[in-house]
């Protein structure tokens, strides 16, 4: 039964939970390309879930009536914090939570993590803007209005 354990152990793929909220010891090249592609794609995922939250929010935020309504200003400080709290908690999972790789490696996550930030203010931002023309006649529309 324990044999059966250790080779489970060993045979098992390292995955970025792993080196973000564990300790996966050596990681090997394969598997480390492997973690820095996951990375990226945890970052468009974040973008894509904040922007679907952002929306919902958006759309709870009833439209106000009289001269100078308040609501556009509302739902476009929403998209607003909403994107700066993706890239932040992505930035800050990826600076704080990594302590298990050392040397060139780590040096190569810091830079993947940069560029997954990146992506995730690009697919956040650029996202909402196309959100934002397309239902130019909703409530996202006032994200970024047309004058």
């Amino acid at each position: 039964m324990l044999s059966n354990f250790i080779v489970l152990q060993a045979s098992r793929t390292l995955h970025l939970w792993d080196v973000l909220f564990g300790n996966p010891g050596r990681i090997s090249k394969t598997d480390f390309d492997a973690i820095k592609t996951e990375a990226f794609i945890a970052g468009a995922l974040l973008a894509l879930i904040c922007l679907g939250i952002a929306v919902l929010i958006s759309q709870a935020i009833a439209y106000e009536s009289g001269r100078n309504p308040r609501d556009p200003r509302k739902r476009r400080l929403v998209f607003i914090i909403t994107g700066l709290i993706a890239v932040v908690a992505l930035f800050a999972i990826s600076s704080f939570s990594v302590t298990s790789l050392r040397g060139t490696q780590a040096e190569q996550f810091r830079t993947t993590m940069l560029i997954s930030v990146a992506i995730n203010a690009l697919i956040y931002f650029v996202g909402g803007f196309a959100l934002s023309k397309i239902f130019s006649k909703s409530k996202i529309g006032t994200w970024f209005p047309s004058k």
